[in-house]
């Protein structure tokens, strides 16, 4: 999101890039979640009208805590990332005066798309590895993987909030 000036918006959707915008407003990742989604909220519902819709898409973690201490993921894959609970996103939009109109999971679908993306990463591996070279592959390969199964287990989903600022 960036500096939009007068205009007021209707519709803002936001797809995986959470952690981009509250790194750039001087969080970060391993902020308290409540911190961090406060902030996101208020400033969606400041770009809002009235009736306006914020519709959220992105992974997050289900009935596990943020780790105190950096995982696999935040050290060798999104450095300084971290997922935060869902229910989190959802507390935080509410104090913020955005009303959740729906909240959906695509679980099942984004573990089949990784799987995917495993196996067209496997048919390119020689070009991948003259890319980005074989360690680098290797953590790549491995996040995929253990991704799949962190969906397959319901550890981890992909979700859709859809939230109204509430009049």
């Amino acid at each position: 999101m960036r500096a939009l000036g007068l205009v007021v918006l209707f519709l803002i959707a936001c797809a995986g890039v959470l952690l981009v915008y509250v790194r750039q407003h001087g969080f970060s990742a391993r902020a308290k979640p409540s911190a961090v989604e406060t902030f996101l909220a208020r400033k969606v519902r400041s770009l809002l009208r009235d009736d306006g819709l914020f519709l959220n898409d992105g992974i997050a973690r289900l009935f596990s805590d943020t780790p105190r201490r950096p995982t696999f993921i935040s050290r060798y894959v999104f450095p300084d990332g971290e997922l935060h609970p869902l229910a989190a996103l959802v507390r935080s939009l509410e104090r913020a005066g955005l009303e959740p109109r729906a909240v959906s999971s695509t679980r099942e679908h984004y573990a089949r798309t990784l799987r995917a993306w495993y196996r067209n990463l496997q048919n390119h591996c020689v070009a991948a590895e003259a890319e980005i070279g074989p360690g680098r592959l290797r953590v790549w390969q491995l996040y995929i993987v253990a991704s799949a199964v962190g969906f397959d287990d319901a550890e981890i989903s992909n979700y859709q909030v859809l939230a109204e600022r509430s009049v």
